[in-house]
């Protein structure tokens, strides 16, 4: 879905000279035609993710078409699993490691998920600060799945990762869906999750699988009301 300048200002809340400002300075996806920019839905639901930059609530909305509302980060949660102890010394070795606990398919190719993941942070680090990081495919693949996951581990110790805030990463999140547009909702629906002061603290505390499921439930509940 191509939006223009008007819309994502809109959508991201703030100015239209801000949006030029961010495609100019800050690499907002865009693509110019004439003296006229616009913009794909899902890159701009990536960048905003990873800038930890606010969106309007309507972006998580289904589009004319669209296969229905983003599912509860709780279910996606529960669905991916929350798993401590992963070892690794370094991101290579890190993503590995999470690449080998997710909950896939028998007959899916975790090498060449690995290879995709690997290439996305050639592009830029995944790493959303304060020790986090969200690794995604830059061309997501979609999984034949029933449901979507968002699989949560934990690192044995903190790894360089390129995040902006020069903070080690131990907290990954890897999410898994059955179509393009649900896997970069759920990355922007995930980070504007972590942006909630009780979902992050209990999440960097390491905390007991049915305490952080309950915190991502809490808010689900809080904004289907």
């Amino acid at each position: 879905m191509q939006l223009s300048i008007r819309e994502v200002a809109r959508l991201l809340k703030v100015s239209e000279n801000t949006v030029f400002r961010w495609v100019h300075d800050q690499a907002l996806p865009a693509q110019q035609v004439d003296s006229q920019y616009f913009f794909n839905k899902s890159e701009l639901l990536e960048w905003a993710a990873l800038k930890k930059i606010d969106v309007a609530a309507e972006i998580f909305a289904p589009g004319p078409g669209g296969n229905g509302a983003t599912p509860m980060l709780s279910a996606a949660l529960a669905a991916g699993g929350i798993h401590y102890g992963l070892a690794g010394t370094d991101r290579d070795s890190v993503l590995r490691s999470v690449v080998e606990r997710l909950r896939l398919p028998p007959d899916f190719d975790r090498d060449m998920l690995l290879a995709l993941l690997l290439a996305r942070e050639q592009h830029g680090s995944t790493a959303i600060g304060d020790g986090i990081a969200i690794p995604h495919p830059r061309t997501p693949i979609v999984a034949d799945i029933d449901a979507p996951s968002v699989a949560l581990c934990y690192l044995n110790q903190p790894v360089p990762y390129g995040a902006s805030d020069g903070k080690p990463v131990q907290v990954v999140f890897t999410i898994l869906a059955g179509n393009v547009r649900m896997h970069f909702q759920l990355i922007a629906r995930l980070a504007c999750t972590l942006r909630d002061e009780n979902f992050r603290r209990v999440v960097l505390s390491q905390a007991r699988p049915e305490v952080i499921l309950a915190a991502a439930a809490e808010i689900d509940t809080a904004e289907a009301a």
